[in-house]
């Protein structure tokens, strides 16, 4: 029955749910692994998790509560909601993969808009499409655009890479307080201010508003 739901709750040990059409919600309380793969419907899962693994789901992926251990995701046909203590993540959708633990996130082929609220974590994106918002502290940021949007990154303690697609065109606003800014572009001017630096102009046509702040 594509309608029906899986409901599972669980005090101690793993969970594992696969090939199920329709949607999926899960009760972690005892700090065990989740396992979902193959789902024709959306997936929820509350609790305190260790490991999480979740694919191939063709509706939206909602996370909540506390994950402790490594977050493994790919395929993930629509939205994906995150929400932990320390970490406020949301994109629209996951071709690739996307892997995380306490103090990395490193994802790819992936579409927005993305948005990460994090801090003390390596944040690292490749072939990004669209938006992109990121708050970051204590680590470093390194974002692929393969295809341009709207990209507002504020990195406190880090730095930030930023590599946009061949002959994009787009406006830039770079800052850094304590730090340099580099820039491939000659059109980008640069200017050196009380120790810190700024780069803004227009790149090629113009276009998405490519925005970095960093302390």
């Amino acid at each position: 029955d594509r309608n029906a739901a899986v409901k599972a709750g669980n005090s101690k040990g793993s969970i594992t749910v696969e090939d199920v059409k329709g949607n999926v919600e899960l009760e972690e309380r005892g700090k065990g692994d989740i396992h979902v793969a193959r789902i024709d419907g959306s997936v929820t899962v509350n609790g305190q998790v260790d490991d999480s693994t979740i694919s191939e789901v063709s509706g939206d992926v909602k996370l909540t509560g506390d994950y402790y251990g490594d977050m493994q995701l790919s395929k993930l046909a629509r939205g994906f909601n995150f929400r932990a203590s320390r970490t406020d993540l949301e994109l629209a959708k996951l071709d690739g993969d996307l892997n995380m633990n306490p103090g990395d996130l490193r994802a790819s082929n992936l579409a927005g808009p993305v948005r990460v609220l994090t801090k003390s974590t390596d944040i690292h994106l490749d072939g990004l499409s669209g938006e992109l918002r990121v708050e970051n502290s204590n680590g470093d940021v390194e974002v692929h655009s393969s295809k341009l949007g709207p990209i507002d990154i504020t990195n406190e303690t880090g730095d930030v890479h930023v590599v946009v697609p061949d002959k994009a065109g787009f406006q830039a606003d770079v800052h850094t307080k304590n730090g340099d800014v580099n820039s491939d572009f000659g059109s980008l001017k640069i200017e050196t201010q009380n120790g810190g630096s700024r780069g803004s102009g227009s790149i090629g046509n113009g276009g998405p508003t490519v925005k970095v702040n960093s302390e």
